[in-house]
């Protein structure tokens, strides 16, 4: 028996180790020539797969057609005749005439209107019977919809608990495909005898694969007396092998030969691989949830018709969705046309005069691509912009503003990267950033740009907040000034940023900087989650952040001091557990000027 051990770290596998059987049984099951980690990749892709829901659009009855009936049609009056009194007539006699003729057509009109009437009220009556079968026959159609509907949700259900059925087995699953993709590869394990050497006792020989695609030098301490009676049939030996598979994110997959035994007579002799330069095979195995595709063909949302008889219209409540539409307004007329007492002071605060040392980076992010939006996110954004520029003199030319779609991973770097070659010696950075704040598996806070995903952010180091802190401080500006509009405690808004967590306060270890050149404000200790600020609609940090620095402190500590007694009195009134407290470090006595 061929066996091998794999021992895995993988999201969707719980087990730390498990043994698998190198089975001659799957010899010539296939000849498509793969790898070992695309066969085992395809049996778990294929077992992850959800089931399509039911197919029920055979059982859709067709839509109940509108009743058509013709309006009837009114009828064509006999013409008026034009009476000539004759040259011989009497008045008397020509208005009896006129008089005849008027009486003959009124009979005429009559007859018709009495005739039109008749026609009128028929089909009346046929409008009301057929809207009677019309609101039966429409009853009856939904009736059977909400049916089906409630079929197709239910089998919806089933297969979201098939899936994590699926997942929830997996473990015990591995084992058989396992088995599978190995015997698949690499057929049956074989030996073949080289050499022995009764000096040392050694017997050297190669360990291969049927299929030809698997091959190692091998050795065995074994007595002499035994090699001579192990040789004529060492190649019909069935060999116990063990491989090692371990798998981590960084250094991806490794197949190693672990160990070799060769029983015979009752004993069992251990093998080495005899090559020192032996390596692991490195294999790639992804392990992904599988999501049903519900935007299918099979895939249905069955609208109800309305029951009411209308000759006119057409059915307006085939679909039962209310949509809300977006009013979208400018950012001009969002921002300033408001009663915003904010906005309106900064627009009337004259701008301090333009110093081309100064520097602005700002980023913020409000609606993400992965997870919940931040809130107001992107007007504080605005108003910040605007008061950095007019209270420090920073020019719109070195002005580097990154809001909702252009704050992606890419513009971050690219930009920041962009703007640090331009600083010059002696130049003062101003740093912003408001959005979610993610906490890391290992205590290290990071930014999340629009594009990224929560959960992976943690491989992004470009993103880890300590980097940005010490790229910043490492560049040839003279001093950086750090204002972060978020908290790393998992929350914003008391919202959990993983999706389908429930909301909680993860712990961040504080950062430490050495350099004296950079003075960091943030929201809030590493414990706490950042406020929306929705009487004022801004985010609540910035909204004082703005206030105090629009008011000339130039202080670090007294913007601080003022900025967190602010921020922790309107947040402890919405509660304990939206207490949030903004936090001073760094060099806390440069000036902002």
């Amino acid at each position: 028996m061929f066996k091998i051990v794999f021992v895995l770290s993988l999201a969707l596998l719980s087990l730390q180790s498990a043994v698998f059987s190198w089975e001659s049984a799957y010899e010539q099951s296939s000849k498509e020539k793969r790898t070992v980690a695309e066969m085992l990749q395809g049996e778990i892709d294929t077992y992850l797969k959800p089931r399509p829901p039911i197919d029920i659009s055979g059982l859709i009855p067709p839509q109940v057609p509108v009743p058509s009936i013709p309006q009837v049609a009114i009828p064509i009056f006999p013409p008026q005749k034009k009476l000539v009194k004759g040259e011989f007539e009497r008045e008397a006699e020509f208005n009896a005439r006129v008089e005849k003729e008027a009486m003959e057509r009124k009979t005429v009109i009559e007859n018709l209107q009495k005739l039109y009437r008749s026609e009128v009220e028929k089909r009346n009556l046929a409008i009301e019977q057929a809207s009677a079968r019309y609101k039966q026959e429409v009853e009856k159609r939904n009736l059977i919809l909400q049916k089906l509907q409630f079929l197709y949700e239910r089998d919806i259900q089933a297969i979201s608990q098939e899936q994590q059925n699926k997942k929830a087995n997996l473990d015990k699953l591995f084992t058989k495909f396992a088995t599978n993709a190995i015997g698949q590869v690499y057929g049956n394990p074989q030996l073949t005898y080289t050499s022995f050497d009764p000096e040392t006792n050694t017997l050297f020989f190669t360990l291969s694969s049927s299929r030809k695609n698997y091959s190692k030098k091998m050795m065995a301490k074994i007595p002499r007396e035994v090699a001579q009676k192990l040789k004529p049939d060492f190649d019909k030996l069935k060999p116990i092998v063990k491989f090692d598979l371990k798998m981590d994110e960084i250094s991806g997959a490794n197949l190693s030969l672990e160990h070799v035994a060769l029983p015979f007579m009752g004993n069992v002799y251990a093998a080495t691989p005899s090559s020192k330069e032996y390596k692991p095979d490195k294999i790639e195995i992804t392990l992904v949830d599988k999501k049903m595709d519900t935007n299918s063909s099979a895939h249905y949302e069955l609208d109800l018709q309305a029951s009411t008889f209308d000759m006119k219209l057409q059915n307006p409540n085939l679909n039962e969705k209310y949509e809300v539409g977006a009013f979208s307004m400018g950012e001009s007329v969002e921002l300033f046309s408001l009663d915003d007492a904010l906005f309106n002071r900064i627009k009337k605060t004259p701008a301090n005069a333009t110093d081309s040392t100064k520097w602005l980076f700002l980023i913020a992010i409000e609606n993400y691509d992965e997870t919940d939006p931040v809130i107001y996110s992107k007007r504080s954004a605005y108003a910040m912009e605007q008061v950095f520029q007019k209270r420090f003199g920073i020019a719109k030319s070195n002005t580097y503003s990154l809001i909702e779609k252009d704050a992606t991973s890419g513009k971050i770097k690219d930009k920041l990267n962009a703007m640090l070659a331009k600083v010059s010696q002696g130049d003062t950075i101003y740093f912003y950033y408001s959005g979610h704040g993610i906490p890391g598996q290992k205590g290290d806070a990071y930014i999340l740009p629009k594009d990224k995903v929560v959960d992976f952010i943690e491989r992004e180091s470009d993103f880890r907040l300590e980097s940005i802190y010490r790229k910043l401080a490492n560049s040839k500006a003279k001093h950086t000034f750090a204002f972060i509009d978020a908290c790393f405690s998992g929350s914003t808004d008391n919202k959990s940023v993983f999706k389908g967590v429930a909301a909680a306060i993860l712990r961040t270890k504080k950062v430490h900087l050495s350099s004296n050149n950079i003075t960091i404000l943030t929201a809030g200790t590493e414990e706490q989650f950042s406020n929306s600020y929705d009487e004022k609609k801004q985010r609540l940090f910035s909204y004082y952040l703005a206030d105090f620095l629009m008011n000339g402190v130039v202080s670090p500590q007294e913007l601080h001091q003022k900025v967190r007694n602010a921020v922790l009195h309107v947040s402890t009134q919405k509660g304990e557990r939206y207490e949030q407290e903004p936090q001073l470090y760094g060099n806390t006595k440069k000036a902002l000027q």
